[in-house]
C-alpha cells in the first residue's frame, strides 16, 4: 500500500517513462587496479565460541581476546609485485667485543644505562657505530663505521650514503628508515644531497607507521646477514695472525667494508645473478685473496708515487689488502704511511702471507682518508667608530635563547631542525633555528614555570630598552654623546649597551 504523499512523489517519474523522458546508459568499461582486501573474518558457531573460550588455544582471528591479547599484526610478507621505484633502507647498529648488535639488542643489554654507557665505549673504543645501507631492490649492501652518529659537521655520514646511492646508479628512489632522530635527520640530509643532482629525477622518503620499526625488516635482515660474514672473516683473521683483533684497530673499518663487498659479488639469488651482476650487468672480474694478506703492489708509472727510489729503483711496495676499489678495477693496500690503490699485485707465498707486526702498524682508516676543503682566508676594513655606535644602535636583540636544558625538561619538537641536531648532539647548531611551532610550544611551557616567566621578562625588558635605545638616538642632535644603559640578559648577568 503506498500513501498519497509517496504517490505524489513518484508520479513524476512514472509519467516521464510513459513519456520516455528518462535514458538508461550502459554502464563504460572500466579497468580497476586488483588490490589486497582486508581477511573477511567468519563467524563461529555458538558451541565452537563457548569450547573455544575454555582455553583460547590455539589462536583464532574470529576471538576479540585472542587479538587483544596475542595479535601480532599483519605479517610483512614479501610481495610478489615490488616497488616500481628502488627503495633504498639506512640504520645504525654496532659493532662490538661480541660482535656486531643491532640498536635494540644493545638497549637489552645496556638496560638502564643506555646512551652513556654507549658513548662511554664508543670514546674507549670498545664499540663502533656503523651504518648499513641496503637496496631492497637489487640486494646490495654497504656497511661503513662512522667516527659520530647522525649528521657530522662535515656530513661524511651522508656522503657515505651518497656514494653508495651514486654507485647503484638508480635515479629514482625511496629513502626508508625506522623513527630514530639520528637516523631520521640523515636520511633528509642524504635526500637534500640527492635531489640537488641534476641526474636524479625523483628522491622520496618513508619511514614506519610511530613505534612500528620491525616494518623496516629489510635492513634488520641485511645486518643480519652482514653480521654473521663479519664474524666468520674476523675469526679466520685471527687465526691466520695467532692475534685477537680488538675493535678499535683501524682494520675491522676496513674489513666491515670488505664483508659487504663479497656478499655483493657471491651471494647468488633466486634469478640467478649476484647483487653485483644485477647493477652492472656483469660478474665481478677482480681477483680474490684473503683479508689482511701481505701482497706486494706495483707501483703507478707516472705521478708523484712513481719511482720513488729514481728510475733505477724498485717498482713494487709491500702492504696489506684490505679491499676493492668500488668505482674502479683496483685494489685497495694498506701501508705504513697510509693508503693507496694498486692495479696490479702479487701475492707472497703462504708462509709469507700473514705478518702480525705489518698489521700492527696499520694505523689509516677510511675517514682518515678522506679529502678536506682547505680554509679560506679573507681581510676586511676595520670599522670606524661611526659604525660601530651605528651598529649597536640598530642592533635589535635577538630571538629568546632557547637551551638544550630546556628541550630536556619540555621535551624535542618533531620535524624541528634545532631540536632533531640538539637530540643526537646536545647542543645547538649555528645556522639552524627552531620552527614556529616548536618555538611557540615551548614559550607557552616556559611562560607556566617561575624560572621560565623570569626569563621571559628579563627578555622583554631586554628588548624594550633596546627599542628605547633606538628613539633616544633618533631625537638626540648630530655629535651628541650617548650615556651607558645598563641591559639585564635573559640568560645570564646584566650587560652595558654604550651607544
Amino acid at each position: 500500500m503506498v500513501d498519497e504523499g509517496s504517490t505524489r512523489i513518484l508520479a513524476p517519474l512514472e509519467d516521464s517513462l510513459e513519456e520516455g523522458e528518462v535514458h538508461v546508459e550502459e554502464e563504460s568499461e572500466e579497468d580497476a587496479a586488483d588490490l589486497k582486501h582486508a581477511t573477511d573474518v567468519k563467524s563461529p558457531s555458538a558451541d565452537q565460541v563457548e569450547r573455544h573460550r575454555v582455553s583460547h588455544f590455539p589462536y583464532r582471528s574470529w576471538c576479540k581476546q585472542c587479538v587483544m591479547g596475542r595479535g601480532v599484526g599483519r605479517p610483512h610478507a614479501t610481495s610478489t609485485t615490488e616497488s616500481s621505484v628502488p627503495i633504498v633502507g639506512m640504520d645504525y647498529f654496532y659493532i662490538t667485543r661480541e660482535g656486531v648488535r643491532r640498536r635494540d639488542e644493545m638497549a637489552k643489554e645496556l638496560g638502564d644505562a643506555g646512551e652513556e654507557a654507549i658513548t662511554q665505549a664508543r670514546a674507549s673504543g670498545e664499540v663502533l657505530k656503523c651504518l648499513l645501507v641496503r637496496c631492497l631492490q637489487s640486494k646490495n649492501l654497504f656497511a661503513h663505521v662512522v667516527p659520530q652518529k647522525g649528521d657530522d659537521e662535515d656530513h661524511y655520514c651522508a656522503k657515505l650514503a651518497v656514494a653508495d646511492v651514486e654507485w647503484l646508479g638508480h635515479t629514482r628512489i625511496i629513502l626508508k628508515t625506522d623513527n630514530e632522530r639520528a637516523i631520521v635527520a640523515l636520511k633528509h640530509r642524504v635526500a637534500k644531497i640527492l635531489k640537488e643532482w641534476k641526474s636524479m629525477d625523483n628522491v622520496q622518503v618513508e619511514a614506519p607507521a610511530a613505534y612500528e620499526s620491525q616494518s623496516n625488516g629489510g635492513i634488520e635482515v641485511g645486518i643480519k646477514i652482514v653480521r654473521g660474514l663479519f664474524r666468520t672473516l674476523k675469526l679466520c683473521l685471527e687465526s691466520r695472525l695467532g692475534k685477537y683483533v680488538s675493535t678499535d684497530h683501524a682494520l675491522v673499518p676496513w674489513l666491515l667494508q670488505h664483508t659487504c663487498t663479497l656478499l655483493n659479488a657471491k651471494s647468488r639469488g633466486p634469478d640467478g645473478l649476484t647483487s653485483w651482476e644485477r647493477i652492472k650487468g656483469r660478474s665481478f672480474n677482480q681477483l680474490l685473496m684473503g683479508f689482511g694478506e701481505t701482497v706486494l703492489y706495483k707501483l703507478p708509472s707516472k705521478g708523484p708515487r712513481a719511482n720513488p727510489d729514481g728510475n733505477m729503483g724498485t717498482k713494487w711496495l709491500e702492504g696489506v689488502f684490505v679491499g676493492f676499489g668500488r668505482s674502479s678495477n683496483s685494489y685497495v693496500i694498506a701501508t705504513d704511511d697510509g693508503v693507496v690503490a694498486a692495479r696490479t699485485i702479487y701475492r707472497r707465498p703462504l708462509e709469507n702471507r700473514w705478518m702480525p707486526e705489518r698489521i700492527a702498524r696499520l694505523t689509516a682508516t677510511p675517514w682518515s682518508t678522506r679529502e678536506k676543503s682547505d680554509a679560506s682566508v679573507s681581510f676586511k676594513d676595520a670599522p670606524t667608530e661611526e659604525e660601530k655606535v651605528s651598529k649597536r644602535i640598530e642592533g635589535v636583540p635577538k630571538a629568546f635563547r632557547i637551551n638544550y636544558s630546556d628541550l630536556v625538561k619540555h621535551g624535542f619538537t618533531d620535524g624541528c631542525p634545532q631540536c632533531d641536531h640538539n637530540a643526537v648532539n646536545m647542543k645547538s647548531k649555528g645556522g639552524l633555528v627552531h620552527n614556529e611551532n616548536c618555538r611557540k610550544r615551548l614559550l607557552d611551557e616556559l611562560m607556566a614555570t617561575p624560572e621560565g616567566r623570569v626569563r621571559l621578562e628579563a627578555y622583554e625588558e631586554k628588548v624594550d630598552h633596546a627599542i628605547a635605545d633606538r628613539v633616544e638616538a633618533a631625537d638626540k642632535a648630530p655629535g651628541e654623546e650617548l650615556q651607558p644603559r645598563p641591559i639585564p640578559g635573559g640568560d645570564g648577568p646584566a650587560q652595558t649597551r654604550t651607544e
